[in-house]
């Protein structure tokens, strides 16, 4: 699933966090295992801690993605994954 553009960037700019940083966790290259940058990542996206913690890149991609009017929240790609 590709993210809409400016979505990284604000995410970055909300948490402080590097460019490579933040791509990585919203790409699933690395995932985050600390509370307090789980805690940065929600407040930043409005979502729940626990999604960065332990959510799959599918469910954070998901949440974080703008819905477009009309689109199920969940793509054909993660509902493939989890099949």
């Amino acid at each position: 699933m590709k993210l809409k553009r400016g979505i990284q960037k604000q995410i970055r700019e909300r948490t402080g966090f590097g460019a490579s940083y933040v791509s990585d966790i919203c790409n699933g290259n690395i995932r985050i295992t600390s509370w307090p940058t789980a805690k940065k990542f929600a407040a930043a996206t409005g979502t729940h801690p626990l999604l960065w913690l332990e959510g799959t890149i599918c469910e954070i991609q998901t949440a974080i993605s703008p819905l477009k009017k009309g689109s199920s929240r969940m793509n054909n790609n993660c509902y493939r994954n989890l099949m």
